[in-house]
């Protein structure tokens, strides 16, 4: 058993090298300071998130090193990275630090918050379902002014929006429970610590306005619509990566767009009104085709693609996380029953 599992009765992968000798002694202020640090990836902006002076911090970072006979962090003029123990010990060390807050929460009004990151088409499309079940509609009954609630989350849902390098990003600092994300590449590198899974599947779709009847009668070669003016998302995102991975493998090359548009709202907006055309999930796109939008059939289709959903090994062992990844699970079958 790991060192943190002797005092806190949990298991740790049994590849660490870290000695257990001396680890009885280990306190929760250690283990809260290797949480603000992993997070921060900085002693000097731990320090200031948690109101703590950066020495005694740096003293319970060396403390709980000594203690666990492992180098966690590799100091430099540009902050703290986790070494391989690091990574291990800071998983662990959230999984510990959530169970004791929960704890905390028992016999209080608060309930645990779980924090969740999504790319903007998860807000779109599994968002919607997962908000219903998390928040349902409480319902006045007929004859008694009761209240009555049918579902009542034991957690608060704090949600936010970002792409998928940025969630990846949150999810390995500790900032996030869980990610929904997207990836241009089909093996994502991630630490082992982090398990991936996929929610459901979706396509990206080249859209134009109704008005491109020429487009929408037929299907059209790819090399033919790749010599049009486009608007495309911003290249720093997935959909676009892939995008241009795909006009690659057909030896094309990526389209230079004449605007890069950062949000679905603008994209699907200028498309619809002007003979521009663009690219977009397809179940967005069908599902604002009373917008004006149609979708372009090309030769050969743009394939497939997995949303997927990141989170650490150590979470669903929390009765919270665990209840949360249920609904969220749930969710996305419901919304993509396929």
């Amino acid at each position: 058993m790991h060192p943190l599992g002797a005092v806190y009765g949990v298991s740790m992968p049994a590849k660490t090298k870290i000695s257990i000798a001396k680890s009885k002694i280990l306190q929760r202020r250690h283990i809260a300071a290797l949480v603000a640090i992993g997070e921060s990836l900085s002693v000097h902006a731990a320090a200031r998130d948690i109101g703590m002076p950066q020495p005694a911090l740096s003293r319970l970072l060396s403390e709980a090193e000594q203690l666990l006979g492992a180098r966690l962090f590799e100091r430099s003029s540009h902050g703290c990275r986790p070494t391989p123990d690091g990574q291990i010990v800071l998983a662990q060390a959230r999984f510990v630090m959530r169970g004791l807050d929960e704890l905390g929460s028992i016999l209080s009004d608060t309930r645990p918050v779980v924090r969740l990151g999504c790319i903007p088409r998860a807000m779109y499309t599994i968002m919607p379902r997962l908000l219903d079940l998390v928040y349902p509609f409480r319902q006045e009954a007929e004859e008694s002014s009761k209240l009555i609630e049918p579902y009542s989350a034991p957690f608060e849902l704090n949600a936010v929006e970002g792409n998928s390098t940025e969630l990846m990003d949150g999810l390995r600092q500790g900032k996030l429970d869980f990610a929904i994300f997207r990836s241009a590449s089909s093996s994502p590198n991630t630490e082992s610590s982090i398990c991936i899974e996929r929610l459901y599947d979706d396509k990206i779709v080249i859209i134009c306005s109704a008005e491109n009847t020429k487009l929408i009668e037929k299907a059209v070669p790819l090399q033919e619509i790749s010599t049009r003016d486009w608007l495309l998302p911003d290249i720093k995102t997935t959909s676009r990566q892939a995008f241009d991975n795909f006009l690659r493998e057909h030896d094309l090359a990526p389209i230079k767009p004449i605007m890069e548009v950062r949000s679905f709202e603008a994209n699907l907006a200028l498309v619809a009104g002007t003979r521009f055309l663009s690219i977009a999930p397809e179940s967005i796109a069908r599902r604002y085709s009373k917008m004006g939008l149609r979708v372009v059939r090309t030769k050969p289709a743009l394939p497939s693609s997995p949303v997927m959903l990141a989170y650490h090994s150590s979470q669903l062992q929390s009765l919270t996380l665990k209840s949360f990844y249920d609904v969220l699970i749930h969710a996305a079958a419901s919304s993509y029953p396929g």
